[in-house]
């Protein structure tokens, strides 16, 4: 009895005692598990006010950092003296003359030739090389659609760039003169077969270019009795009707003042140069302007004549 009654007052004792001490505790009141209402104790309410205050304030702190890191929106509309003006195009060179193998200003000088004439004729031209070989036996090569210039001399040396436009200039005339294309100069087979050919390539009856042989030629390599050496461009044009076409394209187009004087002193001279002025340059041609005085003497090569490259002049025409 004795050790139940001990037991008894102990546990008695304990239970004031713990009464006492929550007394002395502030706790806030409960909150109700089943939908987290708080009750309405103060310290609760300084709780919540505290809990809110440090979540609007994480808030902040995510909105300034978004703020920071966002990219600048760009304006609508820049100033006259602030707007930045377009890159001007890169000039697109002709796929024709845009070759790798091919030194860049070589290319400019064959785009720049090629657009003084017209679509037409430039077209024919298929194939165009640059060889930098000094061993190469000629300086230019041209048929109906090929045209290869040797750009560098016997020692290895590039060749001025006035020589190299001659070059192609001349070789351009036997691509326009042979070329198919019935808007510059072609012919057609169903015209049959005129008396002058370009080696196994015949020329056709109705080829405009006939009446340009005519003038001087009686078979490819065959001279008129009475053709003279005044009557050519250049002596080299002697040797063949296919370079008296080209070496007095050349000179139409690089020379035209001097061919046009000559015209006004051989009747053959007047002929071939209306042929031209007629078939390819009815409105004229004023890229280039001749540096050479004449002097009575047919040159050898009109390629190697010094001219000057502009396209600002008129052509000289003849009465």
């Amino acid at each position: 009895m004795r050790i139940k009654l001990l037991l008894v007052t102990g546990i008695l004792l304990s239970a004031a005692c713990y009464a006492q001490l929550l007394a002395t505790v502030s706790v806030p009141q409960q909150v109700h598990a089943a939908n987290n209402t708080p009750s309405s104790s103060e310290a609760y309410k300084s709780f919540r006010a505290r809990w809110y205050g440090r979540r609007k304030a994480r808030q902040a702190k995510r909105q300034i950092a978004q703020v920071k890191t966002a990219p600048k929106k760009r304006t609508q509309y820049r100033s006259a003296a602030t707007r930045i003006e377009p890159k001007p195009r890169v000039q697109t060179l002709l796929p024709v003359v845009d070759q790798i193998d091919i030194r860049m200003h070589h290319r400019r000088i064959a785009h720049e030739v090629l657009m003084q004439f017209p679509e037409a004729c430039r077209s024919n031209l298929k194939n165009f090389y640059v060889r930098y070989d000094p061993t190469m036996k000629h300086r230019a090569l041209g048929g109906k659609s090929t045209v290869i210039i040797r750009g560098v001399n016997t020692k290895g040396e590039e060749i001025p760039h006035e020589e190299f436009r001659a070059l192609l200039v001349h070789e351009l005339g036997h691509v326009f003169d042979l070329g198919s294309n019935l808007e510059c100069a072609g012919g057609t087979k169903v015209s049959g077969k005129s008396e002058f050919s370009d080696g196994s390539v015949a020329i056709y009856n109705d080829d405009p270019s006939l009446s340009f042989y005519r003038i001087s030629w009686v078979e490819e390599k065959t001279r008129k009795t009475s053709a003279r050496k005044q009557d050519f461009c250049s002596t080299y044009g002697a040797t063949d009707v296919f370079e008296d076409f080209a070496e007095c394209f050349t000179y139409f187009v690089l020379h035209n003042e001097i061919f046009a004087q000559r015209a006004t002193e051989n009747v053959v001279m007047a002929a071939k140069y209306r042929w031209f002025q007629a078939h390819f340059f009815q409105k004229g041609i004023n890229i280039a302007s001749t540096k050479i005085i004449w002097d009575g003497n047919v040159v050898w090569d009109i390629t190697k004549l010094p001219y000057a490259w502009h396209p600002n002049l008129e052509v000289a025409v003849v009465k």
